[in-house]
């Protein structure tokens, strides 16, 4: 998607017959705003995969490098 760099930690899953599911973490790039990269990933889900219910978390790649670095064991 425009305004994309990177997806991660993508699931998705159906709660009942019919109703489909997808959450991810979106790495945005420096220049993307947020609200149209939204717009964009839901109606590409809604109608390309038959989604009718997406949950996102937008991040910055600082973001993205912070997690790694949390992420890592302690010694």
């Amino acid at each position: 998607a425009p305004g994309v760099t990177d997806v991660h930690d993508l699931h998705a899953w159906t709660i009942t017959s019919g109703m489909n599911v997808v959450s991810a973490h979106v790495v945005l790039a420096a220049d993307a705003t947020p609200g149209d990269v939204l717009d964009h990933l839901g109606l590409c889900l809604s109608g390309d995969f038959d989604v009718n219910h997406s949950t996102f978390q937008l991040e910055t790649p600082e973001h993205v490098a912070w997690e790694a670095r949390a992420s890592q064991p302690k010694h």
